[in-house]
């Protein structure tokens, strides 16, 4: 069988087992526990803009921020008056970013909010449409919102640790939070993302690369880079839509939690392989690990 022939059938093969089971065990399982769509739409924006470091503290987080806005988040943030965000959050910080951090990336998105309605129509403003390089439209977007905190903090530099809530789209990054954040929420409902926004087309995406999607990846044949940057995750999101155009991220969520999941160990376990889906066509299988980095 040709390689990408081969490629094609273990993917779906992989996509095809029942990966909703996961979602527990997944940050997307915050906005998914609201009814409406403007509330998934915040809840999805801050759980992904946490979603890094340890997943147990990041999730703790998470939880906190969401549990002190109450049941309706997009409502509590966009009608905040000044100071009662600062009180719903006293207290809480998560690594790089302090408690007035995150005051002050709630409060913009509060901005974006009355300013525009929802964070789907911030997007769209900068979105020109299928074929677009998506960078463009993050990198308003990003800028947006950070506008928006210097205009409710009237403060001309914005600290380290708000910038690390909403990164700079411009630059190289792998952007995987922001990209997880849009997956999410462009993706059709299947029990797993959330269907949110019908302006962007699926096809459009790029993976939110996390460490494990990049090594397996790798051991796929997908990428030959060497680092997780933007044009890693541009190669690897390329391959797939070679197998599905219309939707090639329907395989992230599979390829994220085989990795998480253990079911994809870092160095090939033989009873774990011979389980897995991706055998056939994966490097890493039939080098036994020998001379195989990742990425390579």
């Amino acid at each position: 069988m040709p390689a990408d022939r081969l490629l094609l059938e273990s993917l779906r093969t992989l996509a095809r087992r029942d990966w909703r089971k996961r979602v527990k065990d997944d940050p997307v399982r915050f906005p998914r526990r609201y009814e409406s769509g403007a509330d998934k739409e915040v809840a999805a924006f801050i759980a992904s803009s946490f979603a890094y470091g340890r997943a147990d503290v990041a999730s703790r987080t998470i939880e906190i921020v969401l549990d002190r806005l109450g049941p309706r988040p997009a409502r509590t943030i966009r009608s905040a008056k000044p100071g009662e965000i600062e009180k719903h959050l006293q207290g809480i910080k998560y690594r790089f970013s302090r408690s007035e951090d995150i005051v002050l990336f709630l409060r913009a998105i509060g901005e974006a909010l009355r300013q525009h309605g929802s964070l789907e129509n911030l997007f769209l403003a900068g979105f020109d449409g299928e074929g677009t390089d998506l960078r463009v439209p993050l990198a308003r977007f990003t800028t947006l919102l950070r506008s928006f905190a210097v205009s409710v903090s009237r403060k001309s530099k914005l600290s380290h640790g708000f910038q690390h809530l909403i990164p700079d789209a411009g630059n190289g990054s792998a952007l995987k939070r922001l990209l997880l954040f849009l997956r999410w929420v462009v993706r059709p409902e299947d029990g797993i993302d959330l269907g949110l926004w019908s302006g962007v087309p699926p096809s459009s995406l790029v993976i939110p690369l996390d460490t494990h999607v990049f090594r397996i990846g790798g051991y796929l044949g997908l990428t030959r880079r060497r680092s997780q940057g933007w044009a890693a995750a541009r190669e690897i999101t390329d391959c797939l839509k070679r197998i599905d155009p219309a939707d090639p991220l329907r395989f992230d969520f599979p390829l994220c939690h085989l990795g998480m999941s253990g079911a994809c160990p870092l160095r090939p376990d033989p009873e774990k392989c011979a389980a897995c889906p991706l055998s056939d066509a994966c490097k890493a299988h039939h080098l036994g690990g020998e001379g195989l980095s990742v990425g390579a």
